[in-house]
């Protein structure tokens, strides 16, 4: 079963599609973010498979997910997301959002699933009016796995477990109780999708 359904990923390429990064003389966007606005962030230093990131603050709108590795409810909580994108929010106004969408998924009891749009920080951000709520994340230092592959719940899972394997080999430090699912334009081949640990 596809972890994001190809109808969802459909609007996601032609949402995002909009908001580029033509005017960061500093910044260079990675290529994969295909011109469009990504979180900002540096490599720290690279491993065997894997890489630790440094991510500048962030700006996300998030909805809540009943979800585990096995059951979600995907559609929903994007169709949630997408109506806020597309007006139904509190100004009543189109938000352009950027790359990528990102999910929570927890891997112990009594943590929340999420999944949440990425909203470039020179964006107007209006209050969210239904099932979503605006989340801002601080600088923060992450472990990300790179894989090509379709965005399937299998391939999540087996990159995740690579990750952590790797992580723990190495005698790194990370935070076990959730791990994250990112997704980039999907209509890309090579596939370009991310599973993360965060630093501790």
């Amino acid at each position: 079963m596809y972890m994001l359904r190809i109808l969802v990923l459909s609007f996601l390429c032609v949402w995002c599609s909009g908001v580029t990064d033509e005017d960061s003389d500093v910044y260079k966007t990675p290529d994969f973010c295909k011109g469009v606005k990504c979180p900002r962030y540096q490599v720290v230093e690279k491993f065997i498979g894997f890489e630790l990131r440094e991510y500048e603050p962030t700006n996300w709108v998030t909805t809540d997910l009943d979800w585990s590795l096995d059951d979600h409810d995907i559609d929903s909580g994007f169709m949630r997301l997408f109506k806020y994108a597309n007006g139904t929010n509190q100004e009543g106004i189109l938000v352009e959002t950027g790359q990528p969408l990102m999910i929570f998924v927890p891997l112990k009891e009594n943590k929340r699933a999420s999944m949440s749009f990425f909203l470039p920080p020179e964006v107007n951000v209006p209050e969210p009016s239904e099932n979503v709520f605006l989340q801002t994340f601080a600088e923060m230092s992450l472990y990300v796995r790179t894989f090509t592959s379709p965005a399937l719940d299998i391939d999540f899972k087996k990159n995740g477990n690579i990750l952590a394997r790797k992580l723990v080999s190495q005698e790194k430090t990370f935070d076990d109780s959730f791990i994250g699912c990112v997704v980039y334009d999907p209509e890309t081949i090579p596939h370009r999708n991310e599973v993360f640990f965060k630093a501790q």
